[in-house]
């Protein structure tokens, strides 16, 4: 247009909207949501868990092991005397799960035991009352050990004193025969006379 209207508008329109509309937006969205999902997974992890417990034991054990007072007889085999017998042992109803085991029975014994003998391949355990069982060993016995605990000690104290005994007087006699050496010093006294002839001529 070449020029402006000269008059205004002299009232405002009269025609209000009639209805709210009744679409919805036919398009979705271009911005994506900024707070995180509510939602939990919904399938479990499938690794465990690497950590180690956090709780240590609260109780301690109440007594240190004793089994190692037992000395193992080398090499491993049934336990012989001197003579090649058995010696003395406690039959008894032992079947035990190791040598540790038996090891403790004879420990704890009422009786003293000096030793034991042990099967691993039949879990029997003998308890030996005679220490002289431990003398050497039957290497023949492929599955057993033997294990000396205690050694045999003194059963009584000297009664007497040693009966060896220092001299109780001096010799009772001289010396029979003469010194075998010369005499070392010189004599101690000049002599007692002149002599009484004059000296001969040479």
């Amino acid at each position: 247009p070449t020029a402006s209207p000269t008059t205004s508008p002299t009232a405002q329109p009269t025609v209000s909207p009639t209805a709210v509309p009744t679409a919805s937006p036919t398009a979705t969205p271009t911005t994506t949501p900024t707070a995180a999902p509510t939602a939990s997974p919904t399938t479990s992890p499938t690794a465990s868990p690497t950590a180690s417990p956090t709780a240590v034991p609260t109780a301690s054990p109440t007594a240190a092991p004793t089994e190692n007072e037992c000395v193992d007889l080398t090499p491993s085999g049934c336990c012989q005397t001197a003579t090649n017998t058995t010696g003395t042992w406690v039959p008894t109803d032992y079947t035990v799960i190791s040598i540790g085991i038996c090891k403790q029975a004879c420990l704890t014994a009422p009786f003293t035991c000096f030793g034991i003998q042990y099967d691993s391949a039949t879990g029997e355990c003998r308890l030996f009352k005679t220490v002289t069982a431990f003398d050497h060993t039957n290497t023949s016995c492929s599955t057993t050990e033997c294990c000396q605990c205690i050694t045999a000690s003194p059963t009584s104290q000297p009664t007497v004193a040693p009966t060896t005994a220092t001299p109780t007087s001096a010799p009772s006699a001289s010396p029979t025969s003469a010194p075998t050496s010369a005499p070392s010093a010189a004599p101690s006294a000049s002599p007692t006379t002149s002599p009484t002839a004059a000296p001969t001529a040479a």
